[in-house]
């Protein structure tokens, strides 16, 4: 009798295979980070999106991810986002900074999604609240960009602010 065999994949590897699968693979440097995060947050850390791109003009591809953590803090629907930054100096990664990209499960402030690198900027989209959103559907939505300032990402711009009727 063939019996189908269960096999029980973490979250964050399943991520990282997807990721791969779109053309991007996620280094060990990076991996290791957002499993770190997970620990610290106490959930579970999901790698949503990787981007390349040279934020300083060295002529290196640096690289930017987008992860979740969710059930931070243990349980519940808490779900907290980051952006966090490396740069890339002679093909070595080091973690450079990180931007706080919100949260989901409380139905306030703003949650952004990384889109790319270019120009020496790293781009995202971004979902707001407005009063009387419900927790599943933030009803602002925008796109803004970071600069490096140092080892500081400094928001730059917001624009293209649209919400739904």
């Amino acid at each position: 009798m063939n019996r189908p065999i269960k096999t029980v994949i973490p979250m964050l590897l399943v991520a990282t295979l997807a990721s791969t699968a779109q053309g991007a693979s996620v280094p060990k440097v990076v991996r290791d980070y957002v499993a770190a995060q997970g620990k610290i947050q106490k959930g579970d850390p999901i790698i949503r999106k990787v981007v390349r791109g040279d934020l300083d003009a060295d002529g290196d591809s640096d690289l930017a991810v987008w992860f979740a953590v969710q059930g931070a803090g243990g349980g519940g629907n808490l779900t907290s986002f980051s952006i966090t930054v490396f740069r890339n100096t002679s093909g070595r990664l080091t973690r450079l900074t990180n931007i706080d990209a919100g949260s989901f499960g409380t139905a306030t402030g703003r949650q952004l999604q990384l889109t790319s690198i270019r120009k020496g900027r790293i781009f995202a989209d971004f979902t707001m609240y407005a009063g009387g959103d419900g927790v599943c559907c933030p009803s602002v939505h925008g796109k803004t960009s970071f600069t490096l300032i140092g080892a500081r990402a400094v928001e730059h711009a917001i624009f293209a602010i649209t919400s739904r009727p």
